[in-house]
């Protein structure tokens, strides 16, 4: 019989993390990643999808528990809501509600422990729609 084991990883390092306002978090999301982004907290998080293991220790750090991004993007959203799109655009962005996944909210109380947290973004032209 198959047994299994949940083993989370001890420790994330995080590369680069990064404060968006939501028409970039948007557009970042469409152009270069998956459609799909955390809700957890009052924020949006999307992780980007990126290879890694291409060391000998990264990959001996990844069976010791420690797991490399590269970047994480946050975006401060209060209100959980299924899609996101931006006006006069075909794609949108499906919202995954995290909030009761732990460590999510362990990921999201650690972001808003950080200085970037009170920063302002940069601020773009145009408006966001939301899908709801």
């Amino acid at each position: 019989m198959t047994t299994f084991e949940h083993e989370p990883y001890k420790k994330v390092i995080i590369k680069n993390l990064v404060h968006e306002n939501l028409e970039n978090f948007i557009t970042q999301c469409n152009t270069r990643w998956q459609k799909d982004v955390f809700w957890v907290n009052g924020m949006i998080i999307a992780i980007p999808r990126v290879k890694y293991y291409d060391s000998e220790k990264e990959y001996d750090d990844m069976t010791n528990g420690i797991q490399y991004f590269e970047k994480v993007i946050f975006a401060k959203f209060l209100k959980y809501t299924p899609n996101l799109a931006q006006k006069n655009c075909v794609g949108c962005i499906q919202v995954l509600d995290y909030s009761n996944n732990i460590k999510f909210k362990e990921l999201a109380k650690w972001i808003e422990s950080q200085t970037i947290w009170n920063t302002v973004p940069e601020k773009t032209q145009g408006d966001v729609e939301i899908d709801e």
